[in-house]
């Protein structure tokens, strides 16, 4: 992507962060004007939309005065906003004009995975975002933060092959490899013990210099240590071959680490991505719609949300579901586990109509597709999915009575799967019916 100066006869795209709308008279038809000034108490510190001929102009109206620090950082994360609002409309090319430009580009810039990418010529794609038009001024003040993202972009190079799984060896390899690529020096270095540092890290020693910087890599390498939820995901590529969609978990209680999953996730053959409502935590009701709202900005995949409060001890409440629901697009359905008919109703008669309500709970599923669920994510069905199969597709076409008696059927063995806690259970009638062991580890 080329950082290009911004000059008046412009007719592109365009962001503008303004304070006072006689600033926008010179990029702003009138009628354009009237509209920010009809709307834009109500889109103050939002992106406001306007049309300018046949491209696209958001305005960011700044709110009351805060300090120097705490500016920068909102117009960062509205730097980050304004890029999905870009990506989503697929230009690929955007000024950044008025006030606060350089931390408004920061936020673009290095915030932004689907927007760093686009600064390698192996992850570039149709509609990628290659030209940022800025002012002379501003273009000098970017030059750092120009050469930070390089090595920022390294970083999710390597979060891709994760340095859990590469030697220092394999590192400095790499390293070496990146920093012709981008023009950065690299120092490796291998550490045993590096408290909750899972995935590796990465260090810019001179960081903001308008020199390239150096970047200190940390490997963390427990042993025996192996990546097995993306060795069990590419063994389920390999065997389904395309005939069914594969949905990957990518759930936790660390909001800003598994955005970080899902900014490097490999989405090649996965449909959509299951994420548990944090556990152990306890957070409130509007601490779970922050966190998946984070996640839905950071997923390049729809997000199927789940409520499992026997394992999170807390309860996604049916308001908060539906509100997530409506409020993002590529939030698409739920599992919902929390055996409570009266909640899964109020979602059910709520939710938007292509949002899915999933059953995470078999003995349940009867109950929740009667009432107008989709379908379930189901442990039974892995054991005898003959006859829970034969359950759900009678559910489907309205066959109650076959369905109930399929439903009784499993009622008893049910229960029996989770008595001593899952997997065991499952991994029992598996290896009954011949397929695997009941071995399992600590």
């Amino acid at each position: 992507m080329k950082i290009t100066t911004y000059t008046p006869d412009y007719n592109g795209s365009m962001a503008i962060v303004y304070s006072d709308t006689k600033e926008l008279s010179q990029h702003l038809n009138q009628a354009q004007l009237d509209r920010v000034r009809a709307l834009g108490e109500k889109f103050e510190e939002q992106w406001l939309e306007v049309q300018a001929g046949t491209d696209s102009a958001w305005v960011y109206k700044l709110g009351k005065s805060i300090d120097a620090d705490a500016r920068a950082e909102k117009m960062r994360q509205a730097g980050n906003k304004l890029v999905l609002k870009a990506n989503a409309a697929h230009l690929d090319r955007i000024a950044i004009l008025g006030a606060h430009v350089p931390h408004v580009a920061e936020g673009a810039i290095l915030g932004n995975y689907q927007f760093l990418r686009y600064f390698s010529d192996s992850h570039k794609r149709k509609n990628a975002m290659a030209q940022l038009f800025v002012s002379k001024e501003d273009e000098q003040a970017l030059a750092p933060i120009t050469i930070a993202a390089m090595g920022t972009l390294f970083a999710r190079e390597l979060v891709n092959t994760p340095v859990i799984d590469l030697t220092a060896t394999d590192l400095a390899k790499q390293a070496k490899e990146a920093s012709k690529r981008h023009g950065f020096s690299i120092e490796v270095l291998e550490k045993k013990q590096i408290e909750s540092l899972k995935m590796g890290g990465l260090l810019a020693v001179n960081y903001g210099s308008t020199e390239p910087p150096v970047f200190i890599i940390m490997e963390h390498k427990p042993k025996h240590a192996t990546n097995e939820k993306q060795l069990v995901l590419q063994f389920v590529l390999k065997v389904t071959a395309g005939r069914i969609p594969v949905v990957f978990g990518i759930g936790g209680n660390n909001t800003h680490a598994l955005v970080e999953e899902l900014e490097a996730f490999n989405t090649d053959g996965v449909s959509a991505i299951l994420s548990a409502s944090p556990y152990y935590n306890k957070p409130s009701q509007e601490g779970i719609y922050q966190h998946y709202a984070a996640l839905s900005a950071a997923s390049p995949l729809p997000l199927i949300l789940y409520n499992v409060p026997g394992r999170t001890s807390s309860n996604m409440s049916a308001q908060t579901t539906v509100r997530l629901a409506k409020n993002f697009g590529n939030i698409v359905a739920i599992k919902e586990a929390s055996g409570n008919l009266d909640q899964i109703t109020e979602i059910l008669l709520e939710r938007p109509a292509d949002f899915q309500v999933i059953s995470g709970d078999d003995n349940l599923t009867f109950a929740m597709m009667a009432l107008g669920a989709e379908g379930v994510i189901s442990v039974s069905g892995q054991g005898v999915p003959e006859v829970f199969c034969t359950m759900v597709n009678h559910l489907s076409a309205g066959q109650w009575i076959q369905a109930r008696a399929a439903h009784l059927s499993l009622y008893d063995l049910t229960n029996q799967l989770f008595e001593e806690g899952n997997p065991v259970g499952i991994k029992a009638l598996l290896e009954a019916r011949g397929i695997t062991t009941a071995a399992v580890r600590l």
